[in-house]
């Protein structure tokens, strides 16, 4: 059982910090609601859950090819560029409170994508590496303690984040909710730009 707690404390970790994966989610939590933030984040857990996989088999290592980094970099930067464009024309609010605008589907693979396609995210996981290693035992049972612990621990920071966003979205009106939007577009171009930026000069 030390290997769930292991994972949900670094689960915890991975997702606490402000990303790209936090923005996109408080901004479809304040217009399509709690539930679409909340699968958006599942989404992302679970890219994360694919990596931590991929380590453990030791497949990791082989994905850690400059050029690959530089292909993945560019597409993760991409998607965010996409992202940020809708965020920055979306409509004004005034269907905030219609959970149906948006597909759950839609919004897991949103997640999925903006997690898997971080270079950062797969350098994190390169640099956890040798540390989980000499943790994590050998066998199927501690694989599984060590998803189900890091899917627990990034999904009690995401529900957590996305009822405290959705408790209080009824005090914003609708142009500040508007300028949220933009600002949120404006975040994710910022890691957009950023990302280009260090897979091109790394």
């Amino acid at each position: 059982m030390h290997t769930y707690f292991l994972t949900l404390f670094l689960g915890l970790a991975l997702a606490i910090p402000v990303g790209p994966v936090t923005i996109e989610m408080m901004r479809r939590n304040l217009r399509f609601g709690a539930s679409r933030g909340i699968v958006m984040g599942c989404g992302a857990t679970s890219a994360d859950v694919l990596y931590l996989l991929l380590l453990l088999f030791g497949v990791l290592p082989f994905l850690t090819n400059s050029s690959l980094l530089h292909i993945l970099g560019i597409a993760g930067a991409i998607v965010l560029i996409w992202f940020a464009y809708k965020a920055m024309r979306a409509p004004k609010p005034e269907a905030n409170n219609n959970d149906n605008d948006q597909s759950l589907l839609h919004c897991f693979s949103s997640g999925f994508l903006i997690a898997l396609l971080s270079p950062f995210n797969l350098i994190f996981w390169i640099s956890m590496a040798a540390q989980l290693a000499s943790i994590i035992d050998q066998g199927k049972q501690e694989y599984l303690f060590a998803c189900l612990g890091l899917f627990t621990g990034t999904a009690i920071w995401f529900v957590s984040l996305n009822l405290v966003v959705h408790h209080t979205r009824h005090y914003l009106g609708g142009k500040t909710m508007k300028y949220l939007n933009y600002i949120g577009g404006i975040g994710l171009l910022g890691f957009a730009v950023y990302t280009i930026f260090y897979v091109l000069t790394h």
